[in-house]
């Protein structure tokens, strides 16, 4: 009889101490809980949201990224703000998703990473043209204004010698 006892003994004493293990239970918890808000939770908000701001800010003429690897140039927003029109060489324009876009590129990455040759051409020479119609509007005066410093620059080079 005396195991017996003994062993009823052995069951109440742990009864006493586990009040307090509840408590260190939930403490633990709510530690792992807070944890996982820190690590998991919140840089995920962060990341959606600068995602979000960047597919908000996206205007005609941003060089892309997708999420498959092309990269090409926005032509059109169209107005469901869903798809976009991404030119990816000449003549050729895809419509996509805006949720695929990953990456706004600085301008010119297109062109120095570009393939085809007679794109990039193309893409200089509407510079070029684009600059030319810029001189064209400027007033005379300044171009006078430009002639003049020219010239003084040209003075002081042989003034020099």
């Amino acid at each position: 009889m005396n195991i017996i006892s003994q062993a009823y003994a052995a069951d109440a004493a742990p009864a006493a101490g586990q009040a307090g293990g509840d408590f260190s239970m939930i403490i633990v918890l709510a530690v792992c809980m807070i944890a996982i808000y820190f690590f998991i939770m919140r840089p995920n908000n962060k990341k959606r949201k600068e995602m979000q701001k960047l597919l908000d800010n996206l205007a005609v003429g941003d060089e892309v990224l997708t999420n498959g690897g092309i990269a090409g140039r926005i032509t059109k927003l169209p107005d469901n703000r869903e798809y976009v029109l991404v030119a990816v060489s000449e003549g050729t324009v895809l419509q996509m998703k805006r949720n695929y876009i990953v990456a706004v590129l600085p301008r010119g990455t297109l062109i120095s990473v570009a393939v085809d040759k007679k794109a990039v051409k193309a893409q200089k020479n509407s510079k070029r043209a684009e600059k030319s119609a810029e001189q064209s509007q400027t007033s005379p005066a300044a171009e006078s204004k430009a002639e003049t410093k020219a010239e003084d620059k040209a003075e002081d080079k042989t003034e020099n010698k």
